[in-house]
């Protein structure tokens, strides 16, 4: 994954923060931000949680600009394999954006549709649904990845 601008830049109160460690220091503080502004009262921060708070926003906006490229490129994929009208051609152009996004065991699945239940990702109506959501996904991930090795082994085996 590319490197951002901003990683150069680690502000001192978090640099000894794991990564969830970061977003949960930053959910508390826009949740005291939050409360604050409900209650129309002054809520003061040291200049180094103001720099951390800066460069966690920074860091989400990037995110977000990366989610919504990903999202544009996973539709250009789509119709480029579209739009090709060699069959083989379609399936190779799918797997390499398949292989590119590093998912790698789609092939041990016998239906789409259940592939399609196993990874749908719903369309998030809060941010906390929408991290319950991801790590329901990556249980998947995870699962699916230690089944791939034995079903690769056995596909090897049999061919």
């Amino acid at each position: 994954m590319p490197k951002f601008a901003l990683e150069d830049n680690i502000p001192a109160i978090l640099i000894k923060m794991s990564y969830q460690e970061r977003w949960a220091w930053y959910d508390s503080i826009l949740k005291q931000i939050q409360k604050a502004s409900s209650e129309d009262k002054p809520l003061e921060m040291s200049p180094d949680v103001v720099k951390g708070f800066n460069y966690m926003i920074g860091l989400k906006e990037i995110k977000y600009c990366q989610g919504v490229a990903n999202h544009h490129n996973a539709v250009v994929a789509m119709a480029c394999a579209s739009i090709e009208t060699d069959p083989l051609k379609v399936k190779e152009r799918l797997e390499d954006y398949l292989d590119m996004a590093g998912e790698t065991t789609w092939p041990m699945y016998e239906s789409a549709e259940h592939f399609f239940t196993e990874r749908y990702m719903p369309f998030p109506e809060t941010v906390e649904g929408h991290r319950k959501s991801i790590l329901e996904l990556q249980a998947v991930q995870a699962r699916d990845r230690e089944k791939f090795s034995v079903w690769e082994k056995q596909n090897k085996a049999s061919n």
